[in-house]
């Protein structure tokens, strides 16, 4: 009974021990990490209609900066030509539609009801 007991609370103690470092670790910095990728919109959207998956195996996760013509700007968000979808804090970016971006962000996929390719933490980078 002793042994039993002794088990359960070393698996509990290093259950607890996992779930803290997990909780503490630190948060990826997206805008602090070198692009993995430098495309334009159109060429990003393009290898995404060709094959999901195929696209997915090199771009999602990772960090890109996706150059294109502005669509779309608000305070929240920026759509670039070809159908890229950026998420980010654009409040202070001085861009208005129709100029041409370089935005850098994470991919994290695309989005087959809208056709867009969707990238989160997004800054403008001059």
């Amino acid at each position: 009974m002793k042994k039993v007991l002794l088990a359960v609370l070393v698996v509990v103690l290093l259950g607890t021990a996992y779930g803290a470092y997990l909780w503490f670790k630190p948060h990826r910095d997206i805008q602090g990490e070198t692009a993995s990728h430098k495309l334009t919109s159109t060429e990003l959207s393009e290898a995404y209609s060709q094959g999901q998956e195929g696209a997915n195996e090199i771009y999602l996760d990772q960090v890109v900066l996706v150059s294109g013509t502005v669509e779309e700007k608000d305070d929240t968000h920026i759509k670039l030509s070809g159908g890229v979808f950026c998420n980010g804090d654009f409040s202070n970016a001085e861009l208005s539609e129709g100029s041409q971006a370089s935005i850098k962000g994470r991919v994290v996929g695309y989005d087959d009801l809208f056709g867009e390719v969707r990238i989160d933490n997004c800054t403008v980078e001059n």
